[in-house]
């Protein structure tokens, strides 16, 4: 899937971590690093999404600024 994708056009791979498994999420960055070292003239970066949860402890958004 990594290679149709990457000759359609993808160039960024993003992962969002609060989704999927490490497993899964390895594997798919194995597969962008298998077809970067094959691919001549085209690389596909990997983008990690790690979302961070703001907590407001009884306070505004207004405060916090």
């Amino acid at each position: 899937m990594v290679w149709k994708l990457a000759e359609a056009g993808m160039d960024v791979a993003r992962l969002n971590m609060s989704h999927g498994d490490h497993e899964s999420h390895q594997k798919i960055v194995d597969l962008v690093k298998e077809y970067n070292a094959q691919s001549k003239d085209h690389v596909i970066a990997i983008m990690l999404d790690t979302k961070v949860h703001i907590h407001y402890l009884q306070t505004s958004p207004t405060s916090l600024i």
